[in-house]
């Protein structure tokens, strides 16, 4: 795992040093703080229902210029039980803007609190600044699962007044080699999260938005999910299809 988690960290190096050749139009000074607490009646990851209880996530995000650092927490308050579910992940990452398309190279390590293993991934994305806001993105898990995991989305946000608008979101996954593999004597040598390779969830979103000062934000969502995959569809917290309800407050400075 140290091998690994070396091979990361040259990888976010080499990121880095790339980025500073990019001919960008983002500025590259400048301290930025985000922070974020949202509410979920269920927590799904990647289409996979991990903690059916209602929860709180945080997310604290600190930027320089190009470069961030993200963590965040997932904790199931209703049951009070230390066997329930937990999450926290860090995540460092590298910005940049081309054209109309805003870039971003990352890595992110995993901490599902010894109910799931830990792991780490490396990760891609691109988003781009049009009508529906069209957002691809490839991430590698190099750690206990180590296979690809493949997404697309499609956001259109549509105005109401001057403080606040409403959006709709359609978002398709997919996967390749992030099958559970074992040796002959039937141990686990990596671990997965799908039956087969190929397309595995996807979800469309209604959500709105307030924005009370340029500051805070305030949206309220709903989700509805499928799974397309045949061990999401087995699982008995997951099933075919899914309904989840949010609310997140959002802070930025400055």
């Amino acid at each position: 795992m140290k091998r690994k988690a070396i091979i990361a960290l040259i990888c976010c190096i080499g990121t880095w040093i790339f980025t500073q050749n990019v001919q960008s139009q983002q500025s590259t000074s400048g301290l930025g703080f985000e922070s974020s607490l949202e509410y979920m009646d269920q927590y799904v990851y990647r289409g996979r229902v991990l903690d059916e209880d209602p929860a709180l996530n945080s997310n604290l995000t600190l930027s320089v210029g190009r470069l961030s650092y993200s963590y965040y927490m997932h904790r199931d308050f209703s049951s009070g039980d230390d066997s329930s579910f937990k999450e926290t992940n860090h995540s460092v990452e590298m910005t940049w803007l081309l054209g109309t398309a805003v870039q971003t190279m990352g890595y992110r390590f995993y901490d599902f609190g010894g109910i799931l293993p830990d792991t780490q991934e490396l990760y891609y994305r691109i988003a781009y600044q049009s009508t529906w806001r069209p957002t691809l993105g490839t991430f590698y898990d190099i750690d206990n699962y180590n296979g690809y995991y493949f997404d697309l989305s499609l956001e259109r946000l549509l105005p109401l007044t001057r403080k606040s608008l409403a959006g709709l979101k359609f978002y398709l996954a997919g996967a390749s080699g992030l099958i559970e593999k074992s040796n002959r004597a039937g141990e686990i040598k990596e671990y997965g999260y799908f039956a087969d390779d190929g397309l595995t969830n996807g979800y469309a979103k209604l959500f709105y938005r307030w924005y009370p000062t340029s500051r805070w934000t305030i949206e309220l969502g709903y989700r509805y999910y499928r799974s397309f995959d045949d061990q999401l569809k087995d699982d008995p917290l997951t099933g075919e299809s899914l309904n989840m309800v949010s609310a997140k407050i959002r802070y930025i400075f400055p």
